[in-house]
Protein backbone atom coordinates (compact mmCIF):
# COMPACT_ATOMS: atom_id res chain seq x y z
CA UNK A 1 0.00 0.00 0.00
CA UNK A 2 1.38 3.66 -0.95
CA UNK A 3 1.34 6.23 2.22
CA UNK A 4 1.03 9.38 0.37
CA UNK A 5 1.75 13.02 2.52
CA UNK A 6 0.70 16.26 0.90
CA UNK A 7 2.15 19.60 1.62
CA UNK A 8 2.73 23.17 0.58
CA UNK A 9 6.11 24.21 -0.74
CA UNK A 10 8.05 27.93 0.15
CA UNK A 11 6.55 28.75 -3.31
CA UNK A 12 2.72 28.18 -2.17
CA UNK A 13 2.72 24.93 -4.53
CA UNK A 14 0.85 21.91 -3.05
CA UNK A 15 3.69 18.91 -3.39
CA UNK A 16 3.14 15.12 -2.23
CA UNK A 17 5.48 12.78 -1.21
CA UNK A 18 4.60 8.70 -1.50
CA UNK A 19 6.63 5.70 -0.45
CA UNK A 20 5.39 1.83 0.31
CA UNK A 21 6.46 2.15 3.98
CA UNK A 22 6.84 4.43 6.36
CA UNK A 23 10.61 4.43 6.99
CA UNK A 24 10.95 5.41 3.39
CA UNK A 25 8.71 8.20 3.99
CA UNK A 26 10.19 9.53 7.02
CA UNK A 27 13.35 9.50 4.72
CA UNK A 28 11.89 11.73 1.70
CA UNK A 29 10.14 14.00 4.64
CA UNK A 30 13.92 14.69 5.72
CA UNK A 31 14.46 15.12 2.56
CA UNK A 32 11.99 17.78 1.32
CA UNK A 33 12.27 19.54 4.88
CA UNK A 34 14.19 22.30 3.35
CA UNK A 35 11.98 23.09 0.41
CA UNK A 36 8.47 22.97 2.81
CA UNK A 37 6.94 26.03 3.71
CA UNK A 38 7.73 27.48 7.41
CA UNK A 39 6.22 25.15 9.97
CA UNK A 40 4.93 22.29 7.84
CA UNK A 41 8.12 20.61 8.46
CA UNK A 42 7.22 19.25 12.02
CA UNK A 43 3.86 18.76 11.07
CA UNK A 44 4.68 16.75 8.32
CA UNK A 45 7.53 14.48 9.96
CA UNK A 46 4.37 13.52 12.82
CA UNK A 47 1.91 12.70 10.08
CA UNK A 48 4.59 10.52 8.31
CA UNK A 49 5.26 9.06 11.68
CA UNK A 50 1.87 8.31 12.33
CA UNK A 51 0.65 4.96 12.68
CA UNK A 52 -3.12 6.09 12.03
CA UNK A 53 -3.35 8.30 8.80
CA UNK A 54 -7.02 8.90 6.92
CA UNK A 55 -8.18 6.88 4.52
CA UNK A 56 -10.07 9.03 1.63
CA UNK A 57 -12.24 6.81 -0.58
CA UNK A 58 -15.39 8.00 -2.82
CA UNK A 59 -18.41 5.91 -2.83
CA UNK A 60 -21.80 6.70 -5.12
CA UNK A 61 -19.99 9.95 -5.51
CA UNK A 62 -19.67 11.22 -2.31
CA UNK A 63 -16.66 11.09 -0.27
CA UNK A 64 -16.06 8.92 2.84
CA UNK A 65 -13.46 8.79 4.79
CA UNK A 66 -11.83 5.48 6.97
CA UNK A 67 -8.64 4.44 8.65
CA UNK A 68 -5.58 2.83 7.89
CA UNK A 69 -3.05 1.43 10.16
CA UNK A 70 0.15 -0.91 9.43
CA UNK A 71 -1.81 -4.02 9.32
CA UNK A 72 -5.39 -3.13 9.76
CA UNK A 73 -8.02 -0.83 7.50
CA UNK A 74 -11.67 0.25 7.87
CA UNK A 75 -13.18 1.80 5.03
CA UNK A 76 -15.72 4.32 4.77
CA UNK A 77 -16.37 5.05 8.18
CA UNK A 78 -18.55 8.45 7.74
CA UNK A 79 -18.98 11.49 5.25
CA UNK A 80 -17.72 13.55 8.04
CA UNK A 81 -13.45 14.36 7.36
CA UNK A 82 -13.28 16.01 10.79
CA UNK A 83 -14.48 13.20 12.76
CA UNK A 84 -12.42 10.11 11.60
CA UNK A 85 -9.33 12.63 11.78
CA UNK A 86 -9.93 13.17 15.58
CA UNK A 87 -10.23 9.38 15.92
CA UNK A 88 -6.86 9.03 14.35
CA UNK A 89 -5.18 11.45 16.31
CA UNK A 90 -6.94 10.24 19.58
CA UNK A 91 -5.46 6.13 18.34
CA UNK A 92 -2.21 7.68 17.77
CA UNK A 93 -2.28 9.93 20.56
CA UNK A 94 -2.99 6.57 22.76
CA UNK A 95 -0.74 4.60 20.54
CA UNK A 96 -3.47 1.90 20.07
CA UNK A 97 -2.50 -1.52 19.08
CA UNK A 98 -3.80 -2.51 16.20
CA UNK A 99 -5.55 -5.42 18.35
CA UNK A 100 -8.17 -3.27 20.08
CA UNK A 101 -8.23 -0.92 16.15
CA UNK A 102 -12.01 -2.62 15.66
CA UNK A 103 -13.14 -2.62 19.05
CA UNK A 104 -12.25 1.37 19.54
CA UNK A 105 -13.57 2.04 16.35
CA UNK A 106 -17.42 0.38 17.05
CA UNK A 107 -16.75 2.43 20.28
CA UNK A 108 -16.20 5.16 18.55
CA UNK A 109 -19.01 5.41 16.61
CA UNK A 110 -21.53 3.61 18.78
CA UNK A 111 -21.80 0.23 16.42
CA UNK A 112 -22.67 -2.62 18.07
Amino acid sequence: MMIVITYVDRGGFDRYIAAEDRSALLQQVQQCAVDMAPGYADFVREAAAARYAVLDTRAAGRPYYGIVGDNVIARELSANRGEVEALANLLNRGQASELHFYEIIEDWFGRP
